[in-house]
């Protein structure tokens, strides 16, 4: 009888994060994180990079910081190149996956040398229209941003076609992870007196 009640509680405790930690429709923004390397695209640079993002999916807008060692400001891909006219891109694909362009993040005149490497801000920009002539939003991209199916991919003379590239994954809201945390200690309890 006691554990019918404790399964009870249990429940309701469970469905009750649940609905606290579920998504509305004036959630905030959502955060990204993202590792580039050579080995995820598929290359032998020792260069990487880290990335962070924030999308506001009631504005559409999202706002990208990067830093990257072991690439310079020559290195990048500019207009007047050989290869992509910007450097740096959101794509659709999912890890080991190469996709399209969704968000351009402008000329190589953006960036700037920062502590040994190179770094990028960017903010404000229109996931469905970014105003450029490569990028192009299509029904389902924002599904595939919330997802973790796009990558940030940085495109060098010597890599045109990306030298290195990271997934944006995103970062689990604090409730979802109190929730996460609550279904685990309610299993391992559960095997216990299983």
């Amino acid at each position: 009888m006691y554990r019918t009640i404790r399964l009870a509680l249990l429940g309701a405790v469970v469905g009750a994060l649940t609905i606290m930690a579920a998504p509305s429709a004036q959630a905030g923004p959502v955060l990204f994180q993202s590792l580039l390397n050579g080995a995820q695209a598929g290359t032998d640079s020792t260069a990487f990079g880290v990335a962070i993002a924030s999308y506001d999916p009631a504005t559409n807008l999202i706002d990208v910081t990067i830093f990257i060692n072991g690439v310079t400001l020559a290195d990048l891909v500019d207009v007047d190149t050989p290869g992509p006219a910007t450097p740096a891109h959101i794509h659709r694909g999912a890890l080991g996956v190469s996709g399209g362009i969704i968000v351009d993040f402008g000329p190589k005149s953006g960036w700037v040398e920062q502590n040994g490497g190179i770094a990028l801000v960017v903010s404000g920009i229109n996931l469905f229209d970014d105003g450029s002539p490569i990028g192009g939003y299509i029904a389902g991209d924002e599904d595939l941003l919330l997802a973790g199916d796009t990558y940030i991919n940085i495109h060098t003379l010597d890599y045109l076609g990306g030298e290195i590239r990271g997934q944006l994954i995103p970062i689990p809201e604090p409730a979802t992870i109190a929730l996460l945390g609550a279904g685990l200690v309610a299993a391992r309890r559960r095997g216990r007196t299983a």
